[in-house]
């Protein structure tokens, strides 16, 4: 076997590529020894994917539940490990490239989009919604408002390309499809498809599985509790618990009466070992929910946007992989009150979908809290969570046709919200 060291890594950590041995890149390797189960410094498969299916990763999950090409997100994770760049990231826009197109948009068919920073992400950078109506630049919130978004998760690339995807063919079969026209004249439809840009940016120059923003936490839930305790402060002072928030475990719309939906009775702030599925009060942890509801500014932004026009009936969160439609709860296994209406319109999406897509409830993918899709259904918003593809970083090939179901399943839920069977 080929033991040859990859360029640049350092490390004696190693895992195997076909029939090359790979070096673990120096900065790295504090993740490698988590996996390293027998301290061998040489990660075999098993281990990496022991590793990889843990809840508290999030990486490859159950293939009983979800459909996951294993070899890519094990393939993936490896490319990951050495600190390399995706071979993938070729066929993938870049924030600065998406926020050029939307701006292109706008300068090309002022009448029908406008461009619109939501607000400031913690390392300066806005995020950029373009508003895609018949007379956009001004007042159009008499038609029915619809929400589509991208990379929530930094590490989820596709999911950036359907919002773009989707909003670009609108504006430019308007003149060419009565079906395009249709939906502008009679919607408003708000596309967001970068809502971390901070952690996008990360994922694309630096760690390609980067999931949260990158803001850095100073403060935590508990550290917030305990304010005032002098005890407390002694050790807290001056210490930088972690860096990023989930932002889709930070969802809270402001009202006490909801706030079980961010931090579920039972879940104390002092303590990990009492944190509800998926989420976590670590602030190491990739699930870290944040140290307060709606703590982060992207989701303020969100959350501003999507309370404040209240035209608003539906949105659509891209997400990636596991080709599912997900509608609430996610906190509860109970049935949402308009459980029939979901699963009915969630087929409706699947149908217009090349790969098969399964209709679910969010819990029954994995239960959690402070999600998008129960933020929405509690403040009478139709949501869907939809999960892409079967990898983070699918080829060009299967891109492509991600994309494509994407689009269709957003003309489709367009259509439903302007038909106002809700």
């Amino acid at each position: 076997m080929d033991s040859r060291p990859v360029d640049g890594a350092k490390s004696d950590y190693s895992y195997s590529l076909g029939k090359v041995t790979r070096r673990i890149a120096e900065d790295r390797v504090e993740i490698a020894k988590k996996i390293d189960l027998n301290q061998d410094k040489y990660i075999s498969d098993k281990e990496l994917k022991h590793y990889l299916q843990k809840p508290e990763v999030d990486v490859l999950r159950d293939p009983d539940k979800v459909s996951v090409d294993e070899e890519k997100v094990v393939k993936e994770y490896k490319t990951f490990l050495s600190g390399k760049e995706p071979a993938e990231i070729k066929n993938y826009h870049s924030y600065e490239q998406i926020a050029g197109e939307l701006k292109a948009l706008e300068t090309k068919y002022p009448d029908l989009c406008k461009r619109v920073s939501l607000g400031k992400t913690f390392e300066g950078r806005d995020i950029w919604a373009l508003k895609v109506s018949k007379g956009a630049q001004g007042d159009t919130s008499n038609k029915t408002g619809v929400v589509i978004t991208g990379a929530t998760h930094a590490r989820e690339w596709p999911t950036a390309e359907i919002p773009l995807k989707t909003a670009q063919e609108l504006v430019t079969g308007y003149d060419k499809d009565p079906a395009m026209k249709a939906r502008l004249d009679n919607a408003e439809v708000w596309f967001v498809p970068v809502i971390n840009p901070d952690g996008f940016t990360y994922s694309k120059t630096e760690s390609s599985f980067w999931r949260k923003n990158r803001r850095p936490i100073e403060k935590t839930a508990c550290d917030i509790a305990n304010e005032g305790n002098i005890a407390c402060q002694a050790v807290q002072e001056d210490k930088i618990k972690g860096t990023g928030v989930d932002l889709n475990r930070n969802y809270w719309d402001g009202n006490k009466e909801h706030y079980y939906l961010y931090r579920p009775p039972g879940d104390t702030p002092c303590s990990t070992w009492d944190d509800f599925s998926a989420t976590s009060d670590s602030p190491s942890s990739d699930t870290y929910r944040g140290p307060e509801g709606a703590s982060e500014s992207e989701i303020q932004s969100i959350r501003n946007l999507e309370l404040d026009h209240k035209n608003i009936k539906g949105v659509i969160d891209y997400h990636s992989y596991g080709r599912t439609i997900m509608y609430p709860w996610g906190h509860s296994y109970e049935n949402a009150p308009n459980k029939k209406f979901y699963v009915e319109l969630g087929n409706k999406l699947k149908n217009v979908m090349k790969d098969n897509y399964d209709v679910m409830q969010s819990a029954d993918f994995y239960p959690a809290s402070g999600s998008s899709e129960d933020f929405h259904q509690i403040n009478n918003r139709i949501s869907y969570t939809i999960e892409v593809g079967r990898s983070f970083m699918p080829g060009e090939s299967d891109l492509g046709r991600i994309v494509e179901d994407g689009y269709n399943a957003s003309l489709v839920f367009i259509d439903a919200m302007i038909e106002n069977k809700v």
